[in-house]
Order: C-alpha cells, then sequence, then structure tokens
C-alpha cells in the first residue's frame, strides 16, 4: 500500500465514509478542504459534548461554513446554533450556500 492510499484509507476509516470514492468526492469541495483547518479544535470540541471522533469532520465542515457566512455578511450561527429556531434558510441563502458548496 502506498502513503497515499495508506492516508486515504485512514481518513475513511476514521471519519466514517463507506468508500474510498466517498472520501474523494468530499474534498474535492474546496469548502471540505478549507474546513481541515479547523479540525483540531473541532476534534477537541466533540470529545468534550462526548460524541464520537468522527463527528470532528462534520463540526470543522460547519466551522468553516460559519466563518465563510459571516465573511460574505451572512449570519448563520442561529440556524447552526439555536435549538428554538426552526425556520429554514430564505432561497437566497440556500441558493448561496449551494454556490460555496459546488466549489471545487
Amino acid at each position: 500500500m502506498s502513503e497515499r492510499d495508506a492516508l486515504i484509507e485512514t481518513v475513511r476509516v476514521m471519519f466514517g465514509f463507506r468508500t474510498r470514492d466517498e472520501v474523494a468526492d468530499f474534498f474535492k469541495h474546496r469548502l471540505a478542504r478549507n474546513a481541515i483547518a479547523n479540525l483540531e479544535q473541532a476534534l477537541a470540541t466533540t470529545r468534550e459534548r462526548r460524541q464520537p471522533d468522527e463527528f470532528a469532520l462534520a463540526e470543522a465542515l460547519e466551522m468553516e461554513l460559519l466563518a465563510e457566512a459571516r465573511r460574505a455578511g451572512h449570519e448563520l450561527e442561529r440556524l447552526f446554533n439555536d435549538p428554538n429556531h426552526r425556520s429554514p434558510p430564505g432561497d437566497e441563502l440556500t441558493g448561496w450556500i449551494a454556490r460555496l458548496w459546488s466549489e471545487e
């Protein structure tokens, strides 16, 4: 097994991806790659919450999405962090998130 294959397999297993293709599909997104900068902090957060380590990748992605939203002038904190917030985001914000995710 090559070093690259070993790293991909480690990521696949540790973060709950079913296949190597899922790993590749996830990391083709710029937002996902940028989220890795948040991974250490996200892992600490998930461990504080006594959540499984594989939740850290989703936490890191959420952190990056919130940071990108703040830089673009959008406020998503309530949408993600207010347990009493029940309304979905508007079409404009939904479209912005979809465009952000589609960036490779």
